[in-house]
């Protein structure tokens, strides 16, 4: 994408899904969650996780 980078604070339901189609579209990602393991499928896809919101 055009150097765009989105950032997600929150993986659970609802950000969870959003979060996972905006990966799925190409955009670079930034994510946190309280529990890394929300993370697992963004990560693999490419998304740099944040240690702190």
């Amino acid at each position: 994408m055009a150097n765009i980078k989105i950032g997600f604070i929150g993986l659970g339901n609802m950000g969870g899904g959003m979060s996972m189609n905006i990966a799925k579209s190409g955009y670079d990602m930034v994510v946190h969650d309280i529990n890394r393991a929300a993370a697992t499928n963004l990560l693999e896809l490419g998304a740099e996780w944040a240690d702190t919101p």
